[in-house]
């Protein structure tokens, strides 16, 4: 009999997933485990996003109110505002100790900040944010936190928030990004559901298409203005080490 040719894949995909009830654990206990992040890593874990303001040339310049969805530590928040002062935002995230930790950055202003603990998937919005409306809804490497049965439900909960015309601004991970073909070499209990994974700590990670993308967006009534991928050589010089990173970034606007 002859051997089939020899095909090298480092990055082989291993489709199995954990069972059910595990999957449900990381996906209902989400606030313990990115409080357990926080408590560990505190600010030191997710590097200050100096590029916001290129990708995003609605909040460079003028006055914006924003709405920003997961906003852990405040890596997208002090950076904006560095840039652009006249933004104001609403900032909220599901662990009390990114809250805790953003209120004691030395650049937190109660004038330009109003951070507070919410989780949308189990909470119903705080009764302060129901008069409350926004230009923007920032989701910056949140979304992909959630299971993709968790995240209409967010953007239901969150998009009554937003004036009619107003952005929601997107970017996370994407597929075949570099992170997912490292959780496809692990062993089987990463992997939670269709690129979906879980992390050691328990947090989660879900790598997005265009195509779930839209759709996910334009199903809750959202308008897509653009979308894209985005690839990015990041060179580790410590390791001499060069990655192909992918992310997908998108606006879409509400009718």
């Amino acid at each position: 009999m002859t051997s089939p040719p020899f095909v090298y894949a480092p990055y082989h995909r291993l489709e199995q997933c954990v069972p059910k009830a595990k999957r449900e654990v990381f996906e209902n206990e989400s606030p313990k485990f990115w409080n357990k992040f926080y408590k560990y890593n505190s600010t030191k874990f997710f590097k200050d996003r100096h590029y916001l303001e290129r990708e995003f040339k609605e909040l460079e310049f003028g006055e914006s109110k924003i709405l920003e969805v997961g906003c852990g530590v405040g890596n997208s928040t002090f950076p904006l505002l560095e840039i652009n002062p006249l933004l104001s935002f609403h900032s909220f995230d599901i662990s009390s100790n990114a809250i805790d930790l953003l209120k004691n950055n030395n650049k937190f202003t109660e004038e330009r900040v109003k951070p507070f603990v919410w989780d949308p998937i189990r909470m119903d919005p705080p009764e302060f944010l129901q008069t409350e409306t926004f230009d923007v809804i920032l989701m910056i490497f949140v979304l992909s936190a959630l299971s993709p049965a968790q995240m209409p439900l967010l953007l239901q909960k969150t998009k009554p928030f937003l004036r009619k015309g107003g952005l929601v601004l997107f970017r996370d991970y994407a597929e075949d990004d570099l992170a997912q073909k490292r959780f496809d070499t692990k062993p089987l209990d990463s992997k939670l559901d269709k690129s979906f994974y879980v992390r050691k700590d328990g947090t989660c990670a879900y790598f997005f298409t265009k195509e779930f993308t839209e759709e996910l967006f334009e199903q809750e009534g959202f308008v897509m203005e653009k979308l894209d991928y985005m690839e990015k050589e990041v060179v580790n010089k410590k390791l001499d080490l060069a990655m192909n990173r992918r992310f997908i970034q998108a606006k879409f606007s509400k009718k």
